[in-house]
C-alpha cells in the first residue's frame, strides 16, 4: 500500500502551513499587503459593460459614421471652454468700489451657478431613478438655484462685508441647500438620491480639501516635513477614490467614469497647476 506523503495529506485534510521561518513570514507579509493594496485599488471594482451598453455600443459602431464619432470626441469639450472663455472675458471692477458696482463678478456668480447646477441636474438624470426633467424644468431649475445663490452672496455683501473672503468655500450652504431641497421635494427620500448627495458633497469636499493641502504644502517646505507632505498627496488621492467608489458602486458601468471626471481629473489639475507654482 502507498502511503500519501506528508503534503498531500495535509492538503487533502484542509491543512494550513503557519510560515515557521523568516523567509516565510515575509512572504506572508507581502502577500497580505498585496491583497490589503488591491482591495483599495478602485480599478478592481465596476468598469463591467452591462448587456444593455454592450448592444448599444455595437449598435453605434455599425451605424455611426467615424466623421460623426471625430466631431463629437473634439466638440464634446467646446461649450464649456466657451464658456469659460466668456467668464474670463467679463471684466472685473475693483473691489473698493463695493459690490453695487461690481456687476462683472456677480454675472461670474450667475453663471458659475448654471454651468455647476445643470452638471449636477444632468448627472442626477443617469445616477438617480425616476429623476427625468424636462427641457422648460431644467431651465426653471438651473436659473432658480443660481438666482438664488447670487442673490443671497449680495445679501451677504451688503449686510457684512465685500469681497466675501473665500467666496467658493464660505457660499457653499447657499448654493448646496436649494438644490438639495429641489432633488428632494422633486424625488422624494430614496437610498439612491442620498448616495447621489454624498456624491455631489465628496465633489465639494475635493474643492476644499485641496487648497487645505496646498496651505500645508506651502507651510512644510521650508521644513523637514516637506517630504511626508508630498507622500500624502497620493494618500489623499485614493482615499478619496475610495469615497467616490462608496457612492457610485451601484451603478458599475459608470464608477470609472465617475472617477477619472472627479478625482483623477481634479488631482491632475492640482498638479499641473498648484505644485508647479510651488
Amino acid at each position: 500500500m502507498i502511503h500519501p506523503s506528508l503534503a498531500e495529506a495535509k492538503a487533502r485534510s484542509g491543512y494550513i502551513q503557519i510560515p515557521t521561518t523568516s523567509c516565510d513570514r515575509v512572504r506572508a507579509a507581502f502577500n497580505c499587503l498585496v491583497r490589503l493594496w488591491a482591495s483599495l485599488q478602485v480599478s478592481y471594482y465596476g468598469g463591467r459593460y452591462s448587456i444593455e451598453r454592450v448592444l448599444a455600443l455595437d449598435k453605434y459602431t455599425r451605424t455611426t459614421s467615424l466623421l460623426r464619432v471625430f466631431v463629437v470626441c473634439v466638440g464634446t469639450p467646446m461649450p464649456m471652454v466657451a464658456l469659460v472663455t466668456l467668464q474670463e472675458l467679463l471684466p472685473l471692477q475693483e473691489p473698493e468700489a463695493g459690490w453695487r458696482r461690481n456687476y462683472g463678478f456677480w454675472c461670474r456668480v450667475f453663471m458659475l451657478g448654471v454651468i455647476v447646477s445643470h452638471t449636477y441636474l444632468i448627472q442626477g438624470k443617469y445616477m438617480v431613478d425616476g429623476f427625468a426633467p424636462s427641457s422648460w424644468q431644467l431651465v426653471v431649475f438651473v436659473l432658480g438655484i443660481s438666482g438664488t445663490y447670487t442673490g443671497i452672496g449680495m445679501i451677504v455683501a451688503a449686510n457684512l462685508v465685500f469681497p466675501i473672503p473665500f467666496f467658493y468655500i464660505t457660499m457653499t450652504p447657499a448654493f448646496y441647500v436649494p438644490l438639495l431641497i429641489l432633488l428632494y421635494c422633486t424625488l422624494g427620500k430614496s437610498r439612491k438620491l442620498t448616495k447621489y448627495v454624498c456624491f455631489i458633497a465628496t465633489q465639494k469636499m475635493m474643492g476644499m480639501l485641496y487648497p487645505i493641502y496646498q496651505l500645508l504644502f506651502h507651510r512644510a517646505s521650508t521644513t523637514d516635513f516637506v517630504l511626508p507632505v508630498i507622500l500624502l498627496l497620493p494618500v489623499v488621492k485614493l482615499v478619496v477614490k475610495n469615497v467616490v467608489l462608496y457612492f457610485t458602486h451601484h451603478l458599475e458601468d459608470l464608477t470609472p467614469e465617475a472617477v477619472i471626471f472627479t478625482v483623477d481629473f481634479y488631482n491632475a489639475l492640482y498638479l499641473a497647476t498648484c505644485m508647479e507654482s510651488a
